[in-house]
């Protein structure tokens, strides 16, 4: 467990994006998420997206209610290692069941969704920043 320097944290508050990449699979990049997230939280509402299929948003959002592992085990995307790709780790599925109780805190799935085809010629990086954008408008409403 790793404490976050007063310093970022002071240039991270009030900012309405924040995109934190990672290397799939590490134990680091979700135990720093986490602590992350925890700091932030105590300031104000946080919004965290994961490069999870867009669809699994309320698997995820119920993961973290239960900590019922069987929830996320069910889905093809956690069992088999190939569709993850190290994104539903055993040290990611911990952050997220970690995550339970932290006030203000409003979890997404960003990736395109399950069975989506993507027309020729469009990125999947750009279908998945329309994804962001939406939900930045949605961060904004009440939670």
């Amino acid at each position: 467990k790793g404490e976050i320097p007063a310093k970022m944290l002071d240039a991270l508050y009030n900012k309405r994006l924040l995109l934190i990449g990672e290397s799939h699979g590490t134990n680091e990049a979700p135990a720093f998420t986490l602590d992350l997230i925890k700091a932030l939280a105590k300031n104000g509402p946080v919004s965290v997206g994961l490069e999870f299929p867009k669809d699994l948003t309320p698997h995820v959002r119920q993961f973290i209610q239960t900590g019922d592992r069987a929830i996320l085990y069910r889905l093809p995307f956690f069992r088999e290692r190939d569709l993850h790709s190290g994104r539903g780790s055993q040290a990611m599925t911990e952050m997220l069941k970690k995550l339970k109780g932290i006030p203000n805190l409003k979890v997404f799935c960003f990736d395109l969704p399950t069975n989506f085809k993507l027309k020729p010629g469009t990125a999947r990086d750009t279908v998945m920043a329309g994804i962001v954008l939406e939900e930045m408008k949605e961060f904004q409403k009440p939670m």
